[in-house]
């Protein structure tokens, strides 16, 4: 997506496709990429689009399109012709952001996409209520909304988001909207991004991702059942519209390291991470509408605190005395002018709480980020995933490096966490794959579901005096300004910066006798069958008479799989259902023993958590601290 063109709203969006005449929908959905095709150009104040012999012109507000009268084309048919239709669908949908430093393809969080609480499970025990405290009234505008946003939801799974036309993408578009005037943003966000998803899809978009789009449908799924059966829910799934800030006890910031951050929801920026004296994590973001290559400006750029204005790159290094300093529940800092920062010298991988991070046993530091994912996400502290350890690299496996870490005793696997060209990850990973015994301090993002993978983020040379067969390994030199830290997917490595290295040194094989923690959790069948379901509708499951049935059935009994082999046994028995009525009539979509969307959420639920169960063990049993 072209980051100079504007966003729209999704009502405004929903009210084009809706409008547009039915043979010119069809067109659309035949001809998806067209408005992307085409030649735009920015002037002052609008955007002019060559669509072929005729002239779209977006008048835009502030980069964002509010009505459909901001469109207008020099065709007969405006607004309602396939023109303005095939530029309005080639536009980001304005999505609230929800970010505090993520991957590409996270779910607009720290690490992780939405996670489903069980309260629907196999076995049919249903999950106590939420907390008092922790619980938000359900209102009658809520539960319009959650069903709305079910019914739309339960469309893109018969169809499957392959073929989810316009008048699918209209029904999200027009749930998310519901949702948001009903204050239900976590909701409606989520059914946004489902709708930005399937766009991103059928666009053959490089950015869409088809695991974060089936996660983001099931969350949606998960959120309207909880929400339309009214009474009370637990607040992360009603969410907030604007976060709230309390005043804190923190007079003092140490410095971590800085990471890129891109949303789902269009946002590009940095992440600044700090340590307070008591070892709590901290963030300031800075995030503006647009793609990966504004991650650097904003690294490079000035980042407003309080009356101080600081670089991403000079903040992350920093010791800071700070007052009248207030926080989210997430650690975000709020920056408005009643807050004071002074910068009191350079912060240190070797000294105070960011030393102590590194002191803290990896046993204790994974069982921490563990116990995090099992909270919903908006209550988790941003940094919650992240380890910081010592290690010694090994080699190279694909695109990734492998290392032995100090206190475990088998090797982990060190990942490119954003794969852009614009962000030296790939690079710095290449030029580190190539000094086998390099020893690093490092600090990288857990993998919940990747026992012994680790998204790297950010390195430094190790401390103490290497052993005597350890002299002549390489050893990184940093420049002085970096203050012993490298923020791998932000500042770039080179030859010059790694004592030791040849220039045509090539890659470093992996050992053989070295093996990863990486083991197979069993359940690459259900999650096959949830992709399959939100990307191909109902007819992607095969019938429990199939083959491709009957072998994984066979597969995940031998292991023990029973309420895997039950979930994926409903799927296939609602899909066969389904297919007795072809098409099935919209109002007996939920009805049937086992209602697709239902089987689907279970399986959603269920492999979220056997998946986290299964690798926080396999994480924790090598480690030799324990």
């Amino acid at each position: 997506m072209n980051d100079e063109r504007p966003s729209i709203l999704p009502d405004t969006l929903a009210a084009i496709l809706e409008a547009a005449p039915g043979r010119v929908r069809k067109r659309l959905d035949r001809e998806p990429t067209a408005g992307s095709e085409w030649s735009w150009e920015r002037s002052e104040s609008s955007w002019t689009v060559a669509a072929g012999e005729e002239r779209v012109t977006i008048r835009a507000e502030g980069d964002t399109v509010r009505t459909v009268e901001q469109f207008s084309c020099t065709c007969l048919l405006s607004p309602n012709c396939f023109h303005v239709l095939a530029c309005a669908t080639a536009l980001n949908v304005e999505i609230l952001a929800r970010a505090s430093g993520s991957g590409a393809g996270a779910s607009d969080g720290p690490s992780s996409d939405t996670e489903l609480v069980d309260d629907a499970r196999p076995d049919g025990d249903a999950a106590p209520p939420p907390a008092e405290e922790d619980a938000a009234p359900v209102t009658s505008a809520m539960q319009d909304a959650a069903t709305r946003v079910r019914g739309a939801a339960a469309d893109v799974l018969h169809v499957g988001a392959r073929g989810a036309g316009t008048l699918v993408q209209s029904g999200l578009l027009r749930a998310g909207h519901q949702c948001r005037a009903a204050e239900l943003p976590a909701l409606g966000n989520a059914v946004l991004r489902v709708a930005e998803g399937i766009r991103l899809l059928r666009l053959q978009d490089d950015s869409a991702d088809s695991v974060a789009l089936r996660q983001d449908l099931l969350a949606a799924i998960d959120g309207s059942v909880r929400i339309s059966r009214g009474g009370a829910v637990d607040e992360s799934y009603v969410g907030a519209s604007r976060r709230e800030y309390r005043p804190t006890t923190v007079n003092r910031l140490e410095g971590w390291f800085a990471e890129p951050v891109l949303t789902r929801s269009g946002y590009a920026g940095v992440c600044v991470r700090f340590l307070a004296p008591s070892g709590d994590a901290y963030q300031v973001l800075d995030l503006r509408p647009g793609e990966s290559q504004l991650v650097l400006q904003a690294y490079a750029g000035g980042i407003a605190l309080g009356m101080t204005v600081e670089s991403g790159r000079s903040l992350c290094r920093k010791l800071a005395l700070v007052q009248r300093l207030g926080a989210s529940t997430d650690g975000r800092l709020g920056r408005g002018t009643a807050t004071r920062w002074v910068m009191q010298g350079d912060s240190s991988f070797d000294g105070g709480a960011v030393a102590g991070r590194f002191a803290t046993p990896l046993a204790r530091q994974i069982e921490s980020a563990f116990e995090a994912a099992n909270v919903p996400p908006e209550r988790r502290r941003g940094g919650w995933d992240c380890l910081a350890f010592e290690a010694r690299l090994l080699g190279a496996e694909g695109a990734s490096i492998v290392v032995q870490v100090v206190g475990s005793e088998t090797p982990w696997k060190l990942r490119i966490a954003i794969d852009r060209p614009e962000l030296p990850f790939r690079e710095n990973l290449d030029l580190l794959a190539r000094c086998p015994g390099l020893r690093l301090k490092c600090v990288g993002r857990l993998r919940v579901e990747a026992a012994g993978e680790v998204d790297l983020l950010a390195i430094g040379p190790a401390s103490g005096t290497p052993d005597p067969a350890e002299i002549s390994a390489p050893r990184l030199t940093l420049p002085e300004e970096w203050q012993g830290r490298c923020n791998v997917g932000l500042d770039r490595l080179y030859q010059r910066h790694v004592e030791g290295i040849e220039r045509s040194t090539a890659a470093a094989p992996l050992p053989a006798e070295s093996a990863s923690i990486a083991a197979d959790d069993g359940l690459a069948a259900l999650a096959r069958r949830l992709d399959a379901l939100a990307l191909g509708g109902w007819r992607a499951i095969p019938g429990r008479e199939s083959v491709a049935h009957r072998q994984d059935v066979s597969a995940l009994a031998a292991r023990g799989q029973s309420a895997a082999v039950t979930i994926i046994d409903r799927l296939g028995e609602s899909a066969a259902a389904l297919a007795m009525k072809n098409p099935p009539p919209r109002s007996e979509r939920r009805s049937g023993a086992f209602p697709l969307e239902e089987a689907a959420l279970a399986g959603a639920i269920y492999l979220a958590a056997a998946r986290t169960h299964f690798h926080r063990e396999r994480w924790l049993e090598k480690i030799s601290e324990r």
